[in-house]
């Protein structure tokens, strides 16, 4: 089910930016995708983790159309969501950044992006939080293990 979803979110993504046909092509681009076709039938992290991904997108178009910050910390929450499925899902974070911050100028989301992007990175964190607290202690480790990677490299030199 995540699969067909997947595909329809991308079909009202493309219907939103462009036109009815090229709509039913990134639909069906969807459908035929290898990867996609194969792991949609399993139990897998993957499709979950591309339809989040998908949808924090087409909320945040919503958030586009209207203005409401709503939308915008939905986009956030269903980033988190992406994020929580694969962490590779993150890539939601620059993608709505750089949306934010090239927004059209006559558009409701044009202007005040501090603010903006406090508002998605906030409910993206909250969201995380109350999703898979266990990002918490997965960063830290990170960051020290990685640090300590670095200083001792640059010791050795």
């Amino acid at each position: 089910l995540m699969g067909v979803a997947t595909c329809y979110v991308a079909y009202r993504i493309a219907r939103r930016l462009y036109d009815e046909r090229t709509a039913l092509i990134a639909a069906l681009i969807g459908a035929l995708a290898y990867f996609h076709a194969v792991f949609s039938g399993v139990i897998n992290v993957d499709i979950g983790a591309t339809l989040m991904l998908w949808l924090s997108v087409l909320v945040y178009l919503r958030y586009e159309e209207t203005g409401k910050t709503k939308y915008l910390a939905g986009a956030g929450a269903v980033a988190a969501v992406a994020i929580a499925f694969k962490f590779p899902g993150a890539v939601a974070i620059p993608l709505i950044g750089v949306a934010l911050l090239t927004a059209p100028l006559g558009s409701p989301a044009a202007g005040r992006w501090i603010r903006k992007c406090a508002i998605f990175g906030g409910s993206l964190l909250l969201a995380l939080t109350v999703i898979a607290p266990e990002w918490m202690t997965s960063i830290g480790y990170l960051i020290r293990y990685n640090f300590l990677a670095g200083v001792q490299a640059a010791h050795a030199a």
